[in-house]
């Protein structure tokens, strides 16, 4: 278009105070809602980005009302997975979460997927958790990489273990 790049679009889910949006933010990319319930997280998220609107709960939303977007990301909740929670995976309802993610990337198809979880996703129920959020990704349509970072080495004063999903839009 004229020579320019198309501007990068997302949508952001389980954003908490916004740290996943900034990295894309930075990079130049526009946020078309986001997804937050926790109204402590929403203030502070706001006072960073009062012009992006809050399509809520995830288990509300209507994937033909959103607008479409490029990028989705999430970090679904992880106390359901985590060695320090009760491990109960899919049977909490926040381990339920990721099922709600498939049925918006579904229906939109977003061309990058973004997620975030502990480390614990790894091995939860003998790694069939994971195993079973690859697949379901899969069978999206995604190609789907993961990768295991820590932040003490992206300048971080903590050492905090995460799983990434990445994950692009048909099969490599």
């Amino acid at each position: 278009e004229n020579g320019k790049m198309k501007k990068l679009r997302y949508f952001s889910t389980f954003t908490g105070i916004g740290g996943l949006d900034m990295g894309l933010e930075k990079m130049g990319a526009e946020c078309v809602g986001f997804s937050e319930i926790n109204a402590r997280s929403i203030d502070i998220y706001m006072r960073h980005y009062p012009d992006h609107f809050n399509f809520g709960d995830i288990t509300k939303i209507v994937p033909a009302d959103m607008p479409d977007f490029d990028v989705f990301t999430g970090g679904f909740p992880c106390q359901s997975f985590s060695i320090a929670g009760m491990r109960a995976g899919f049977k909490d309802r926040r381990g339920q979460m990721i099922f709600y993610i498939y049925d918006i990337l579904m229906a939109k198809k977003p061309e990058f997927v973004v997620l975030e979880n502990v480390k614990g996703i790894l091995n939860h129920n003998k790694g069939s958790t994971y195993r079973s959020v690859f697949k379901l990704l899969s069978s999206a349509g995604y190609s789907v990489r993961c990768v295991l970072l820590n932040s003490r080495y992206y300048g971080s004063a903590q050492a905090r273990e995460r799983v990434l999903f990445l994950c692009r839009l048909g099969k490599d």
